[in-house]
């Protein structure tokens, strides 16, 4: 998720379980140990595929908060020691101590349990293994799940102890609730999908592989990718609206199929990209306007209709005279068509309503 979300996931669960005990401290610490995961993102401005085995690695692994947390905690137990010897105060008693570890521990464990329901996923074993949890349910930004968050942390502010730690677990049942419930959208997009093949006659053997992805800001309007022997087919549907879908057909180049299958069964950087796209790879061959060609490796998971169809960012691969990959990967972005009117055309297509570009 996003830093926002993450930081206010924490603040959430640092109010939760520590601001009877800590005061207004328990949601400053709890907001620092939910951000303090990304801090990879330092390490990881790589060009190649190593960004991705990077990010979303060590500090996100399940024994990171554990260890951390236990140690920042027994940090901030010395000091707030420290402070109330030189006021003259009591040193702090054991229920303040174990509010400081839970705050700690949790804020920065619940970092990769909710990176896990996004479809970038997180390696929870690291460094162990590159194998990645991810469940394509939440988007990486969700406002209504922010603003859930943001309603308990309100609440909470206008009153202390027992009661704000009330309301900020109230918040953070109704936003497990939903992120519940947009777990639940994956397999309804795939069902979907599978649905209206049927319908419009596309589905039979040539249909190899139907998955189902979020888009930007709703988990309810799901991107499905449908892999034939032919190519991809690529539409939206509205789980909470369903209507017909509209397949954008993607005919690939044997050419670029064969290199794909090449560079994606390897032992270097196809392997670990592979590793993290855990979908489809969709590659296109690229004539660049200085004469050049590039083997694009599309990650078909995030897209949107336009240029970006095929998806938003991947691996490619330049090509030398005799049409071979040279040299290692790199990770490119394709611009993304950002106005008023396709944000409103995203709303409209999440409750299954008519625009012009889903």
């Amino acid at each position: 998720m996003d830093l926002v979300t993450q930081g206010l996931l924490g603040a959430a669960v640092g109010t939760a379980v520590g601001a009877r005990h800590l005061g207004w401290k328990a949601a400053a610490i709890g907001a620092l140990g939910g951000l303090l995961p990304d801090s990879d993102v330092v390490f990881a401005s790589v060009p190649g595929v190593e960004h991705w085995v990077i990010h979303r690695g060590v500090t996100h692994a399940l024994w990171f908060g554990p260890l951390v947390g236990s140690a920042l905690a027994m940090l901030s137990v010395a000091l707030s020691d420290a402070l109330r010897r030189r006021r003259g105060a009591h040193p702090l008693d054991a229920a303040a101590r174990r509010a400081w570890y839970a705050v700690w521990i949790l804020a920065i464990l619940t970092h990769p349990l909710l990176d896990a329901v996004t479809q970038y996923g997180t390696q929870w074993f690291a460094p162990f293994t590159d194998w990645r949890a991810a469940i394509a349910a939440m988007p990486i930004i969700d406002p209504l799940y922010s603003l859930m968050l943001v309603g308990g942390l309100v609440a909470a502010a206008f009153t202390t102890g027992e009661r704000a730690q009330r309301r900020a677990r109230i918040a953070l049942g109704l936003s497990c609730a939903y992120i519940g419930v947009a777990v639940l959208q994956q397999p309804l997009g795939a069902h979907l999908a599978h649905k209206e093949l049927v319908r419009q006659g596309l589905n039979g053997p040539a249909v190899l592989q139907v998955s189902s992805h979020t888009t930007m800001f709703t988990p309810f309007l799901r991107r499905v990718v449908v892999q034939t022997e032919q190519g991809y087919l690529i539409g939206f549907v509205s789980t909470l609206n369903p209507k017909p879908i509209n397949w954008r057909r993607v005919e690939i180049d044997p050419v670029a199929q064969r290199l794909a299958d090449q560079i994606l069964s390897g032992d270097g950087d196809g392997r670990l990209y592979r590793r993290f796209a855990t979908g489809p790879i969709v590659p296109e061959i690229i004539q660049r306007t200085d004469g050049s060609r590039v083997l694009r490796l599309h990650d078909a998971r995030y897209g949107f209709p336009g240029q970006s169809l095929t998806g938003f960012w991947g691996l490619e691969y330049r090509l030398n005279e005799q049409g071979r990959p040279a040299g290692r990967g790199e990770r490119y972005a394709v611009p993304r068509e950002a106005s008023g009117e396709r944000i409103e055309a995203l709303v409209r297509a999440k409750l299954g309503l008519p625009n012009d570009v889903f």
